[in-house]
């Protein structure tokens, strides 16, 4: 994951720097989440997937163009999900590769089925 920095390119400065933050922290303040001190962009293209992966901070969605469709699993799912150890260099990324045939996860990730 690429984390902003003031140095980056003029399209994406004027991205995040032209947002109304007050808002945006008027959200996180409604829904309970603490303080807004982190920020993400992530871009993507026409038919792009994201891997399965767990969030570390709650998120503010907007989907510019297109459509994004979401699968949500709950805290309580992590242990059926195969995460990468803490501290490893693919943390927070699942093992399992959802696009893999049904037979090779039942074999690999007998517990993704629970």
């Amino acid at each position: 994951m690429v984390t902003w920095q003031p140095h980056v390119g003029p399209a994406a400065s004027a991205l995040l720097t032209g947002g109304d933050w007050r808002r945006i922290g008027a959200l996180a303040g409604a829904g309970g989440w603490g303080a807004f001190d982190t920020a993400g962009l992530l871009l993507s293209g026409q038919d792009s997937t994201t891997p399965l992966h767990y969030d570390r901070h709650h998120n503010v969605f907007l989907q510019v163009c297109g459509a994004k469709r979401f699968l949500l699993f709950g805290p309580d799912e992590a242990p059926r999900l195969y995460g990468f150890p803490a501290q490893h260099p693919l943390d927070p990324l699942s093992r399992v590769d959802l696009d893999a045939p049904p037979g090779r996860l039942d074999a690999q990730w007998p517990r993704l089925r629970e």
